[in-house]
């Protein structure tokens, strides 16, 4: 069973992490992605809002409907900090057998791996298949790009098409309004038709609902 693993804190999941996953999927090299659910990022320290609970269950609502995709907390039980090669040695000794597993990556995740920044780096780039995505289109693509064609390129792959410019911090913010603002939207929903649809192009629906049922993001600063 070849294994994609999408790792993050999804604070909260959005119709982002769903498109990278789904090509990934889409280039016939995986079985199956497991999302797996960081407790804190090693990359982002002090960042977190919502619980690991409920960041869980957003991932497993937002996914249900997906045959391949699993919902994973496997770094819950494991110590801080969660570097992904701790990660990695941990599902190797549990699954190795009837597992191979890859990673799916944003491209400036991966030029940090390359340039030495990750646990263990040059083990990782040497013994995994990435899968790596675009967080946006900049001027300084093409160099990036660069990197990625000088490093072991045969198993190391760019996910062609994919653009993902949705960041969960922006969401946040838009929960965090003080006469919040996804409410107001619904009770003006004939002025506001255009604001409601790109609410929808960020989050599914069911994650929506969660965050307002449980009051998540709320009075943030």
């Amino acid at each position: 069973m070849k294994v994609g693993l999408l790792f993050g804190t999804f604070d909260p999941i959005h119709n982002g992490h769903l498109a990278i996953v789904e090509n990934a999927i889409s280039t016939n090299l995986l079985d199956q992605v497991w999302f797996v659910v960081t407790p804190q990022s090693p990359f982002k320290k002090n960042s977190i809002i919502a619980s690991r609970h409920h960041r869980f269950k957003m991932v497993e609502l937002a996914i249900q409907s997906f045959s391949k995709f699993f919902a994973s907390k496997i770094e819950f039980q494991l110590e801080y900090p969660n570097y992904t090669f701790n990660t990695l040695s941990f599902l190797n000794s549990q699954f190795g057998e009837k597992h191979e597993f890859s990673i799916i990556v944003g491209l400036d995740n991966y030029i940090s791996l390359i340039k030495g920044e990750w646990y263990k780096s040059a083990y990782l780039l040497k013994n995994y298949r990435f899968f790596i995505y675009q967080r946006s289109t900049t001027k300084f693509l093409n160099d990036e790009i660069c990197f990625v064609q000088f490093a072991q390129k045969n198993r190391h792959i760019i996910l062609d098409g994919l653009d993902v410019e949705i960041s969960s911090s922006q969401i946040r913010e838009l929960f965090s309004c003080k006469n919040n603002l996804f409410q107001s939207l619904k009770n003006e929903i004939t002025n506001h038709s255009k604001n409601v649809q790109k609410l929808h192009h960020l989050l599914p629906q069911i994650v929506i609902q969660y965050i307002e049922n449980n009051d998540l993001y709320l009075g943030l600063k």
